[in-house]
């Protein structure tokens, strides 16, 4: 009878142990809004990290680059309509080319921005770190619309999505529709802070021509996966990541196809609170 009544009283108490957690898990779930607030003179100062890393098969050649820096992020203005000048700064800048040995780059104030409480970003399109051994400025790349952070003015709990869209106009293309597909992964701690992880993923075009030369052109569609960590407490961005990978068509003369080979691109971003 013992044994019989021991079994009963721990089925019992799992199932309320079960119903418990249940519970818990309802009572305690919770749905914030997930925003920058700025505040003029702050300043936050992060590590930055991109590794590129390219290869083209029929030509057995490849290669890399590491780029590490300190960028800090100063608030110099509030504009009056919910956007605030930031200036952008990078110092200690190196680059490591095929893994050689890191060469110091050239540092000090790199761009001013202007950004919103939900991220939403005015700049330009630069494709400068993405391809190797090819300077941007050389190239047309295009238009796009302000880019976009991945915040919503409404509350998120875990597992919500939403949708972002901006405007790519890839240079001598029609305009075209990229919409950015984020999710609410989880709350969660990172390094002591209290986050909100997202998950943003999307493609986006790219086509170029040298401006040197027009029969040099690269097109391809960048597959490209974010990770925002979020501080809730602290309306501060703790750490991102962004992994981006391409097939590239290179095209180098008007005899194409002879003329065209593939490249094969990666690009990883690494920002991190300091």
């Amino acid at each position: 009878m013992n044994v019989v009544y021991n079994k009963k009283m721990l089925t019992m108490l799992l199932v309320a142990v079960l119903v418990t957690l249940g519970l818990t898990n309802t009572s305690f779930a919770v749905a914030r809004v997930l925003e920058y607030k700025f505040t003029v003179n702050d300043s936050n100062e992060y590590t930055y990290d991109l590794d590129n890393d390219w290869e083209i098969d029929e030509r057995a050649e490849s290669g890399s680059r590491d780029v590490d820096c300190d960028i800090t992020f100063t608030i110099n203005a509030n504009n009056g309509d919910g956007s605030f000048d930031i200036d952008v700064d990078q110092d200690n800048s190196t680059i490591t080319v095929d893994n050689g040995t890191p060469e110091n780059m050239a540092t000090g104030s790199d761009t001013s921005i202007q950004e919103e409480g939900r991220g939403k970003v005015t700049h330009e399109l630069d494709w400068d770190l993405v391809l190797p051994d090819l300077d941007g400025d050389e190239w047309y790349k295009g238009t796009r619309s302000d880019g976009t952070g991945p915040f919503i003015s409404t509350t998120v709990d875990v597992n919500d999505t939403w949708t972002h869209t901006v405007y790519v106009t890839p240079y001598g293309e029609g305009q075209q529709t990229v919409n950015i597909n984020c999710k609410l992964l989880e709350w969660t701690t990172l390094s002591g802070h209290n986050v909100g992880k997202i998950e943003r993923t999307y493609t986006y075009p790219v086509h170029q021509v040298k401006k040197s030369d027009s029969n040099m052109i690269i097109d391809g569609d960048f597959s490209i996966t974010e990770y925002w960590w979020f501080s809730y407490d602290e309306n501060l961005l703790i750490k991102s990541e962004v992994s981006s990978s391409v097939t590239l068509t290179c095209t180098t003369s008007l005899d194409s196809p002879d003329d065209e080979y593939l490249m094969d691109v990666t690009l990883t971003t690494v920002m991190t609170l300091k």
